[in-house]
């Protein structure tokens, strides 16, 4: 295991995003035909939506969560979301994440979220989709924290 420790001098409000990967085996993961569930809105990605199913689902994104990750389950009309999310994907209209490999018997898990500093020096998470851990096979069929 490796572990890094960064000391700085943190200022109130000051944000940090914390992108964490692990893996088991060579630390190289590979995207597979895994379908990705996960996406956010790339906000400042523009395109005049031709299909109406794209256009409503596109509109729901981002009344609901316009700049967080999500997940397709997450959204009111599954049928509709499939339909009209291949032609926001098409437009990178949206950012996926996606599901990350090792080898077969390897593991891996990918977390991120947000800290933001408070004024009493205190720290606040704000964690993005919960906590987004794609862990393609456990340990022991379980996870500790």
């Amino acid at each position: 295991m490796v572990c890094f420790i960064l000391l700085v001098k943190q200022e109130p409000y000051e944000v940090y995003a914390i992108d964490i990967a692990m893996s088991t085996g060579k630390g190289k993961p590979i995207e597979r035909d895994a379908r990705t569930t996960v996406f956010k809105r790339a906000i400042d990605a523009k395109y005049k939506l031709k299909m109406k199913a794209s256009r409503v689902v596109l509109s729901e994104i981002d009344k609901l969560y316009p700049a967080l990750p999500f997940s397709t389950s997450l959204l009111s009309d599954q049928r509709q979301a499939k339909l009209g999310m291949k032609e926001c994907i098409e437009h990178n209209l949206l950012q996926s994440y996606p599901v990350l490999w090792e080898k077969e018997g390897d593991h891996v898990a990918h977390v991120k979220f947000t800290v933001l500093i408070m004024p009493n020096g205190k720290s606040f998470e704000l964690f993005d989709f919960h906590v987004l851990l794609f862990v393609n096979v456990l340990k022991n069929d379980r996870v500790t924290f």
